[in-house]
């Protein structure tokens, strides 16, 4: 039985497949299955993967479209390795990526979750100039991030699998592509996440992509997604916020949230002051952080004000 399992689903991918396989196939590190699930793709990708020889690589198919959430839950619950690490299908693995997690996750047995930072690159599969998601190292600080969005690049996680299975963790249908928000929210509640100071994805982007179409075509049904995420998240961890202060933390932490005015940024200030307050009071293990994370947030918010300067 290999120590590594590595989850990967499969839709319409033929231009990148191929390299993001044998982006897995070359790791330092060798004690590993590939479980691809192809979602009834309408390309060649089952054509591709299945003319690469390898006895690592096992391809299942699903008969009809489900989706990428059941699509990865059910690569998940094909994986027989004690330790599951996720992986798209048009994405890249550094060749060290395996190695360094299993390592890391051997040596630190508080630790349910690791992940790592993510350099974007285009469709032709260059390094995009200036342009990576540098992540938090500290579980304390993953924690109180995640109450307001998401800390970690999907395709760069490696879990436990007697973790996700206890917990009875999966990936949700229906999130407009922030089913990964929510599924790091609930590990976040159940376990402990960490983050390695390395790269240890490439993320492509650039071509159009399930999030990408996601977010143009279903914006206001996300949005109302990432509202009861967040709101999830904050309740889970034990936080008392009325309808309208969520609400407030949607419109201005979305992805292109914005404060429209000077009487805003006050409300915001005042609803993080909250969070901040409700952490000590409460006597959170992560209480510094979370107020850490409040000030940070608030400060981004406050740098981009700029009509404070009209």
């Amino acid at each position: 039985m290999p120590k590594v399992s590595i989850a990967m689903p499969l839709y319409n991918a033929e231009k990148y497949v191929s390299e993001t396989v044998k982006s897995l196939l070359v790791q330092t590190y060798e004690d590993f299955e590939i479980i691809i699930v192809d979602d009834a793709s309408t390309d060649n990708s089952v054509k591709i993967v299945s003319r690469i020889d390898d006895s690592r690589i096992r391809l299942l198919k699903n008969s009809v479209n489900m989706g990428i959430a059941a699509t990865r839950n059910r690569a998940i619950e094909n994986c027989v390795g004690e330790y599951i690490a996720l992986m798209d299908d048009d994405d890249i693995a550094p060749n060290y990526r395996i190695e360094k997690e299993v390592n890391f996750l051997n040596e630190n047995n508080g630790i349910d979750v690791v992940g790592g930072h993510c350099r974007f690159i285009d469709e032709n599969g260059q390094q995009i100039k200036n342009k990576q998601w540098n992540v938090f190292q500290n579980p304390n600080y993953i924690k109180a991030y995640l109450l307001l969005g998401d800390a970690m690049p999907n395709g760069s996680t490696m879990f436990r699998s007697i973790f996700i299975k206890a917990n009875q963790l999966k990936f949700q249908d229906n999130m407009y592509g922030a089913e990964d928000y929510q599924f790091w929210v609930e590990c976040s509640l159940k376990g402990t996440i960490a983050n390695i100071d390395e790269v240890l994805l490439y993320w492509r982007i650039g071509h159009d992509n399930a999030t990408g179409r996601i977010t143009e075509q279903k914006w206001e049904q996300r949005r109302k997604v990432l509202e009861n995420i967040r709101r999830y998240a904050l309740e889970g961890n034990g936080f008392n916020l009325s309808e309208k202060e969520i609400k407030f933390l949607t419109h201005v932490f979305d992805e292109d949230g914005i404060i429209d005015n000077a009487e805003e940024m006050q409300v915001l200030f005042q609803t993080l002051r909250k969070i901040s307050k409700q952490a000590h009071q409460k006597n959170m293990q992560n209480a510094k952080e979370i107020t850490t994370m409040c000030r940070k947030r608030f400060g981004e918010k406050v740098g981009k004000a700029f009509y404070l300067w009209k």
